[in-house]
């Protein structure tokens, strides 16, 4: 989903309606607490429609930095997603 859909995959994701499937939203939730805080940090600015300057500017580092960090958390989605086609 991530690498198709960009940034806002991971947020599509996490609003999903899986009230029938309580096992796939724990994964969700368990992928996105095995995060590191900062990335945890990112995800919820990005939740909350913040641009990528945005963010970095509030976290006080750079758009690079950012960038970084968003990219590690694309890989993240990206191995969940490949563990649940498995």
């Amino acid at each position: 989903i991530w690498a198709k859909n960009g940034l806002h995959s991971l947020s599509t994701l996490i609003e999903r309606d899986l009230v029938d499937e309580d096992s796939e939203w724990m994964d969700v939730i368990n992928l996105i607490n095995s995060l590191p805080e900062r990335e945890r940090i990112v995800v919820e600015m990005i939740q909350d429609g913040k641009k990528e300057r945005e963010i970095a500017d509030e976290l006080g580092i750079t758009q690079q930095a950012v960038s970084k960090i968003l990219s590690k958390i694309k890989c993240a989605v990206v191995k969940w997603q490949e563990s649940c086609s498995n």
